[in-house]
């Protein structure tokens, strides 16, 4: 039996950067990982061919052990290093007469990848699509500027929040929530937030909203609504807006003591009632069970 030559290191090189030029090549993700995964795949095969190898086992047995081509093994037991996937030269393709062409509309503005597809086929352009799009996604990157990163100093760190900040619902449950409910924590979040300046405003409005509720002032109503107005939040100029427009009634609400909650509480009884005999009786039945409880 042929003796092998055995390699000075138990384990392979590592492959050298002129190797592994095939991986600057405009690939996507996707490619990039399956092209990765691939070669992971077959270090493991020359690794596994080594060590047979080493053990003494002929090509024969070590294709039939691990179930590979005898060439392939042979291949990987004479390497003295894995050998790397070469990438080939790059050569004429159909997209190269246009290039020029791509050029010119690409300094035009043009940027949608069918529509110089369309513009190539009309001039005779035989190829897809993909081969455009790529041609426009590394143009693209050539025009994105590269700037380095500023290296992160303790000083530009900020501090670690002694609570963590509420969700945008939890964060209006406190705004509206009188200040002598408020916790230590609450006002701690409400001062935190509170240092941008629209905020700031919005919870000085919704605050005094809240209180002028609570209190029933309709008198500050009106000084309430011009402020809303003047606050930098869209929402709540749009919220004013709203109230402006249905002055009597919120005005009433603020100066009566008087609730429609009891019609709305019965209006709701009906529908409940009503839904339970869809399609199960007629009218009198269902006017008994509205104006009788049991």
């Amino acid at each position: 039996m042929r003796k092998l030559p055995v390699s000075q290191a138990d384990t392979p090189t590592q492959p050298t950067p002129e190797r592994l030029n095939y991986v600057m090549r405009d690939y996507s993700k996707n490619e990039l990982e399956a092209r990765w995964a691939g070669r992971e795949k077959h270090l493991d095969y020359f690794n596994q061919v080594q060590q047979l190898r080493r053990a003494g086992l002929s090509i024969s047995k070590s294709s039939r052990k691990l179930a590979m081509n005898r060439s392939t093994v042979r291949r990987y037991a004479y390497a003295e290093s894995f050998p790397e996937r070469v990438q080939r030269p790059s050569g004429r393709s159909m997209l190269t007469p246009y290039l020029a062409y791509l050029e010119n509309r690409y300094r035009q503005g043009c940027r949608n990848a069918q529509q110089l597809w369309r513009e190539l086929g009309q001039q005779g352009y035989p190829g897809a699509h993909n081969q455009v799009t790529k041609w426009l996604s590394r143009r693209r990157k050539e025009d994105v500027p590269t700037t380095q990163k500023q290296p992160v100093t303790n000083s530009s760190v900020p501090d670690r929040l002694p609570f963590e900040l509420p969700t945008t619902q939890q964060l209006a449950w406190l705004m509206v929530r009188p200040v002598s409910l408020l916790e230590e924590t609450d006002g701690q979040i409400l001062n935190h937030v509170c240092q941008e300046a629209i905020i700031a405003q919005v919870y000085e409005l919704v605050k005094d909203f809240a209180a002028m509720v609570r209190t029933r002032q309709a008198k500050l109503l009106d000084n309430w609504l011009v402020r809303c107005q003047t606050c930098s939040a869209v929402l709540l100029q749009q919220f004013g807006l709203h109230l402006q427009q249905d002055y009597a009634a919120v005005r009433a609400a603020l100066s009566t003591p008087w609730s429609n909650g009891q019609t709305e509480g019965q209006v709701t009884r009906v529908k409940l009632i009503k839904r339970q005999m869809y399609g199960r009786t007629k009218l009198d039945l269902l006017r008994q069970r509205v104006l009788y409880r049991w």
